[in-house]
This record gives structure tokens, sequence and C-alpha cells, in this order.
């Protein structure tokens, strides 16, 4: 049901249109977007409340919000830069509303990082 709701199964050809959920929107990118990646971490992910920000920074949501999806970017960055993926990166998420967890998974099909470190210049 969650490959139906947040929209790989439509990505993929299937009629079943992605709906609002529990779920992080299936995203995935040939180029290295950022400010787009940003977006939809911030909306998609980090906007909808399901992550708890301590009171003490309550005043400075929009701030940790950016510096929270920053670092997220620069997994996709990290992603971009070394795999040389010839299809780019995907990702999704899960909430999981009983444990509280948020999960997000990027994934590229690259190289891999023992490949990729093995064709540095030294």
């Amino acid at each position: 049901m969650n490959l139906a709701q947040n929209g790989f199964l439509y990505d993929f050809g299937y009629n079943q249109k992605p709906w609002d959920g529990n779920s992080v929107p299936y995203r995935s990118d040939t180029q290295h977007d950022p400010i787009a990646i940003a977006d939809y971490l911030g909306y998609k992910w980090l906007g909808k409340g399901w992550v708890n920000i301590s009171p003490g920074l309550q005043n400075a949501i929009p701030a940790v919000s950016v510096a929270i999806a920053g670092k997220v970017v620069e997994i996709y960055f990290n992603a971009f830069e070394h795999s040389n993926s010839p299809i780019g990166v995907f990702s999704c998420g899960q909430h999981y509303t009983t444990s509280g967890t948020l999960q997000l998974t990027v994934v590229d099909f690259g190289i891999g990082i023992s490949n990729s470190v093995r064709t540095l210049q030294q």
C-alpha cells in the first residue's frame, strides 16, 4: 500500500495515483538540484510536523529546518558526486506513527563506495 501511497507505483506506470498520508513521496532525480531537493525535504518531510523540535528551538524552526535539510541534501550531493549512477538518485520515506519514527531512504545504483575510493587519483 505504501508503494502506491508514496507514488512509486504510479511512477512505474501503474494507474494508482499517490495520496497524502504517512509516507514521504517517492522522488527520482537524474541531476543534482539542491534547491528542489531542499524544497522536497522541507515540505514533504520536515514540514509535515513529524519531527519534534525542542521548545528552546521553536523560535528558530525555519533555521533548524534549513539546517537539517542541508545535512540531508549533502547525502544527495555525495550520491551524485561519487556514485557515477547512470540513472540518478531515488528517495522516499515513511512516518511510523506508533513508534514516532521517521525514516528517509536515499538510494543510488552507482559504483559503490569501495569502487569510488579505489578510483580516486593518488
